[in-house]
């Protein structure tokens, strides 16, 4: 079995339910992927979590 992290900010529809998957889905209008992985990350990266979401044109979340 191979274990899959998923992280999205769009809506995704059915996820299928499996105890190798883990997901961070938040399809809020003010936050990209980049900001969820960072999260999860505990700002670890907050540097390039930051260009990333300028990148998405989320310069207030950024």
């Amino acid at each position: 079995q191979i274990d899959v992290f998923y992280v999205d900010h769009h809506r995704t529809g059915d996820i299928p339910k499996s105890n190798t998957l883990t997901t961070l889905l938040n399809t809020d209008a003010n936050t990209c992927t980049s900001l969820l992985v960072n999260e999860f990350l505990k700002g670890q990266y907050s540097y390039w979590a930051v260009a990333a979401a300028f990148g998405d044109n989320m310069h207030v979340s950024a």
